[in-house]
Parts: C-alpha cells; structure tokens; sequence
C-alpha cells in the first residue's frame, strides 16, 4: 500500500451507531484491519498523582476490554501507559 492510500479522513456521526459501523467496515475494506493506538504518556511517581494512577489503571482495563470486543471484526488496539 502505497504511503497516499494509508490515508483516509472518513466523515460520519460516531453518536450514529450505523454511521460508526460503516466507517468500520470501509476502514477494514481499504485497509484489511484497524488498528487503535492509546498513547497515554506521563510521569509517575510524583506527590499527589494518584488521580493520574488510578486513571492510568483504568485506560489499559478499558483498552483490554474493547479489544476483546472488536478483536472478530478484525480491530487491533494497543494501549501505551508509563509507569
């Protein structure tokens, strides 16, 4: 695939559960898969970052979570956390 045709900004209503399924499938026709990147950069360790911890937490169970969900509609997720 050349770099021109891993592009694509697709239009739609993500409130729209049928306008969300079929950007789904577009991406995964032109693409063959979707992938989900979570970047969820930071610094640990500080005084008085247990909101950022515990939030921490949080994003990797929910990104564990949908990827289990998606995983038979060919979507791969993948979650980056520090700490």
């Amino acid at each position: 695939m050349s770099s021109a045709s891993a592009i694509s900004a697709p239009l739609g209503e993500v409130l729209e559960k049928d306008q969300v399924e079929a950007l789904m499938r577009k991406a995964v026709e032109h693409f063959g898969r979707i992938d989900g990147l979570l970047n969820n950069a930071g610094i640990l360790g500080s005084e008085h970052q247990s909101h950022y911890a515990a939030a921490n937490v949080r994003i990797v169970r929910f990104t564990k979570a949908v990827a289990k969900e998606v995983t038979e509609h060919n979507v791969r997720l993948n979650c980056i956390a520090s700490g």
